[in-house]
């Protein structure tokens, strides 16, 4: 009846959540913006856009069957993540599980998107996809399947935006190391180099449409150009006109409260060298002083005004289209403000690391998927020096999304009550039942052991030490 109960409280979650992302979608006509203008005409590879959105774009034809395609892959996303990270939880908190996902999936940082023609609300749902197939090889035994979902899922990711190209390859290296420490095999190989490999091809596409320089000059405007000791610095390291930039820097008027900006005249004849050294080198030199200045690299996108242009102040519900019926209290209470959100993350980490958790491969690969969604944010925000806050919605919502189902589980572990021991059996012995249910969170010494006792009872003081939770028994049964 339990089993039962579960079926139909997500079964009607999943409803009301396709019946609110599709009443949001089609609330008024779809959303064009400039970045709009641009897909229609990107070739698919190695186009002025990521392959994704300028492939479905053309397939659709219209901005509404658009908008329709991008719907249509969000439901089933959220909903595959949804009854995955039920699967995971003990039986009790599966509803709640899935229903936290959900809604998750229903906040307005998430749903704003789906009118929009641009690339996250595709970005949000393949985030979706893809953590739900991390989560599944995770868990049990790694299959073919899925490997190939989670290879899928990481090709999808990495062809919506550049920036996750990167975060495909950490990925990867993350599923090597799941391989070496959890003796996964060929199979765990092929998914490791499956995601490196993808990673690689789309990375190839960004370099040959030199998708990167634009930005990259962005950031110099913004980051590099105001400041006399950083153009001194990158003057030093090859950079030419470091005078002509100068006199742009001192010509600049600044707004009150807005941080400087240095653009770069393209058509001027003095700055030409400048022009082809940023196409050339200009992403290269920019890395290798982040790199040698992690301090700057760390703490510049919390500097006060903003390092940043064209980004509204920060104030993303520009993007918003008219007609939303956003829900309030549901952003408030799934997505708080950063530092309250720190605050649960520290207290997912501290009772995952006090609890069987932290035997499950599923729950380390979420702990590292969350903080790949950190440096994500950071490469975000520093590969380009304009609309930092939208291209950060992605990695933000990566890292909030993790830290939601860490405190899930770390909630349904805390919850747990502890096993009973029947009045019939003497305590320090072990019955048939108790075996069979916590056969799977008993080491390979304990199993060894009871291979070469003689049959007969189990001895007396066998129960001593051992773990007698119930949420032990329940992951992922």
């Amino acid at each position: 009846l339990r089993q039962v109960g579960v079926v139909v409280a997500v079964s009607a979650a999943v409803v009301a959540f396709a019946a609110y992302r599709v009443w949001q979608a089609f609330a008024g006509p779809p959303a064009i913006w400039n970045d709009s203008l641009d897909y229609p005409v990107s070739k698919v590879w190695a186009g002025s856009r990521p392959p994704l959105v300028p492939a479905l774009l053309g397939f659709a034809g219209t901005a509404t069957r658009f908008v329709v395609i991008e719907v249509v892959v969000a439901i089933a996303a959220w909903t595959l993540l949804a009854l995955v990270v039920a699967r995971l939880m003990p039986l009790r908190w599966r509803a709640v599980a899935a229903v936290l996902v959900l809604a998750y999936g229903c906040t307005t940082a998430v749903v704003r998107w789906d009118r929009s023609i641009l690339s996250e609300s595709l970005a949000m749902s393949v985030l979706a996809l893809l953590l739900a197939a991390v989560l599944a090889a995770g868990h049990g035994s790694l299959s073919w399947w899925n490997v190939v979902a989670l290879v899928a899922a990481g090709a999808l990711f990495a062809s919506v935006k550049d920036a996750h190209v990167w975060m495909v390859w950490l990925l990867a290296i993350v599923v090597a190391i799941d391989t070496v420490v959890r003796s996964r095999g060929v199979k765990g190989v092929v998914a490791a180099l499956g995601l490196a490999l993808c990673a690689g091809a789309f990375l190839g596409g960004s370099m040959s449409a030199h998708r990167a320089d634009e930005p990259i000059a962005h950031a110099y405007f913004v980051r590099v150009f105001p400041y006399p000791d950083r153009v001194q610095w990158f003057a030093d390291h090859g950079m030419p006109n470091a005078d002509q930039v100068n006199e742009y820097a001192r010509a600049t008027v600044t707004p009150r409260g807005e941080a400087p900006v240095v653009g770069i005249d393209s058509h001027d004849g003095l700055v030409q060298p400048l022009i082809r050294w940023l196409a050339r080198d200009g992403e290269r030199v920019y890395l290798q002083w982040l790199a040698q200045h992690p301090w700057i690299a760390l703490t510049e996108p919390f500097v006060t005004p903003e390092r940043a242009f064209n980004f509204a102040q920060g104030d993303i519900g520009m993007y918003s289209a008219p007609g939303r019926t956003e829900l309030g209290p549901l952003d408030r209470l799934i997505f708080p403000p950063a530092v309250l959100m720190v605050a649960i993350a520290a207290f997912a980490l501290t009772g995952g690391l006090r609890s069987d958790l932290r035997r499950q491969g599923w729950w380390w690969l979420l702990v590292a998927f969350g903080g790949i969604g950190v440096v994500h944010m950071l490469l975000a925000w520093h590969a380009d020096g304009m609309e930092t806050t939208r291209h950060a919605v992605v990695a933000n919502a990566q890292a909030r999304l993790c830290v939601v189902i860490l405190a899930a589980a770390a909630l349904a572990e805390l919850s747990s009550p502890p096993a009973r021991v029947s009045s019939a059996e003497p305590v320090g012995t072990l019955s048939h039942g108790f075996l069979r249910r916590h056969a799977g969170t008993r080491t390979k010494r304990d199993r060894r052991e009871e291979l070469a006792r003689p049959e007969g009872p189990p001895r007396p003081g066998d129960l001593e030490g051992a773990s007698v939770r119930s949420g032990s028994r329940k992951w992922g049964d």
